[in-house]
């Protein structure tokens, strides 16, 4: 495999931010320690991603500002068609130990994927609203509630009826 000296990294200021998906694979090269890069290498790809969802991700997403939308790295993503910070993580995150098992990074399929993903969403919830059209005055509906809020690990909200939540009484 490929070995990374700390003298071939350039000095990274505490706050850094990288512009690019390359600068950022870069930058962990530089920044990670041989024996954690060892780790999440050695490790299946979706296994290793997932796993620094919470940690690494959102180190990434919170302290490089993906939520803000507004620095190099940010417009990186959007220029490709990611705009949601849990994304542009992951894609980070699956290049960079792509990167480290000398494997092809394949972004175009990485975006691609994320794409039909939201397409996929806003189809359902474009039908959801067309169904919900068809209902009439009196037709009833159960909404079981759990009583949580906000969004859900798939990506959908909490808060609109969709189409696995809802039985119609008394349809034409």
């Amino acid at each position: 495999g490929t070995v990374f000296s700390q003298k071939d990294c350039k000095e990274y200021k505490e706050e850094y931010i990288p512009k690019n998906l390359k600068d950022a694979i870069e930058y962990f090269n530089c920044e990670w320690s041989e024996s954690d890069k060892t780790e999440f290498k050695n490790k299946e790809e979706d296994e290793a991603v997932s796993e620094l969802h919470f940690g690494t991700g959102m180190g990434i997403r919170n302290g490089w500002e993906l939520w803000k939308g507004k620095n190099r790295i940010s417009r990186f993503f959007k220029s490709k068609g990611i705009s949601h910070p849990d994304d542009m993580s992951s894609i980070i995150l699956t290049s960079f130990h792509r990167d480290l098992n000398n494997k092809p990074i394949e972004l175009n399929a990485q975006i691609n994927s994320y794409k039909a993903y939201w397409d996929g969403i806003k189809n359902q919830r474009k039908n959801l609203k067309k169904k919900f059209k068809e209902l009439e005055i009196g037709d009833v509906i159960k909404v079981p509630l759990t009583g949580e809020t906000g969004w859900r690990y798939d990506g959908t909200d909490r808060t609109t009826l969709h189409n696995y939540l809802y039985t119609v009484e008394n349809t034409r």
